[in-house]
């Protein structure tokens, strides 16, 4: 893991992981699959991006709520971060799954389905990839 080095030359705060760049990755992977999907009708490459982005959303609200803040004087503010970024993550999968229903547009709710499960191991296996890489 890196650390960053205060003014001092001490070491201060532990670097922030690129969080960011996990979502960044989830949502290449989901333009990819919902073009890929454009063959099969606009209603199913609609229906992918929509369950993709009903699990893209939370999880990077959950990554910036979480990793704002480092360094060992900033512990309630981390462990507040993670219980704000944790009970945000759950809403916004609430409100995205009720707002699929109400869409101008209609969609197969399989593959909204079958999309959102699609979209957990590959968070998974990008967030696995970041913390190996950072040790």
């Amino acid at each position: 893991m890196s650390v960053a080095t205060g003014s001092e030359g001490n070491m201060s705060t532990i670097a922030k992981p690129a969080v960011h760049s996990v979502a960044s990755a989830q949502l290449t992977v989901l333009l990819l699959i919902t073009a890929a999907a454009m063959p099969f009708g606009v209603e199913i490459a609609g229906s992918v991006w929509v369950g993709g982005m009903t699990h893209l959303i939370p999880h990077a609200w959950f990554a910036h709520m979480a990793y704002r803040h480092t360094g060992a004087r900033q512990v309630s503010r981390v462990v507040r971060g993670f219980y704000l970024g944790q009970a945000g993550k759950l809403i916004l999968t609430a409100a995205l799954v009720v707002a699929a229903t109400k869409l101008p547009f209609s969609v197969n709710f399989l593959v909204v389905f079958i999309t959102f499960i699609v979209m957990v191991p590959l968070y998974l296996v990008l967030v696995a990839k970041l913390f190996d890489r950072s040790q």
